[in-house]
């Protein structure tokens, strides 16, 4: 008969929790100190992504379209991260007095965002 290994720990798996452990704690400091360029970086890559998903879905015979690739990155990086970072930033002000945690409070900023900043972002998004 032979004897069954001893099972030990699965090295990848906590060396890839290790691994994502240190890039969220390198993406919070760049948070902290380049808020707008890391959320430029961030809307450019998944923008980026996106568009190679819908090219993807989309599976026209022309296969990769980089003008919509690069359209979409640029916007991303020029208009959606910055655009966006001020705009939460006032809305945080604006409610600064409110009770964070209620339903209310949270309620109202969803409808100034929705209502107010993000018809403006699509103006800008389909005019650019």
């Amino acid at each position: 008969t032979t004897t069954p290994l001893p099972l030990r720990p699965h090295p990848p798996r906590s060396h890839l929790r290790r691994r994502t452990q240190a890039m969220s704690a390198v993406y919070s400091k760049l948070l902290a100190t380049h808020p707008v360029a890391t959320k430029a970086a961030t809307a450019a890559a998944l923008s980026g992504v996106g568009d190679l998903i819908a090219q993807g879905l989309m599976g026209r015979g022309g296969g990769f379209e980089p003008v919509s690739f690069s359209h979409q990155v640029l916007i991303g990086l020029l208009l959606k991260g910055p655009y966006f970072h001020y705009v939460f930033k006032f809305i945080e002000k604006l409610f600064a007095r409110s009770d964070r945690g209620s339903v209310a409070t949270v309620l109202k900023k969803m409808a100034v965002a929705q209502g107010v900043f993000s018809p403006v972002f699509l103006f800008m998004y389909l005019t650019v």
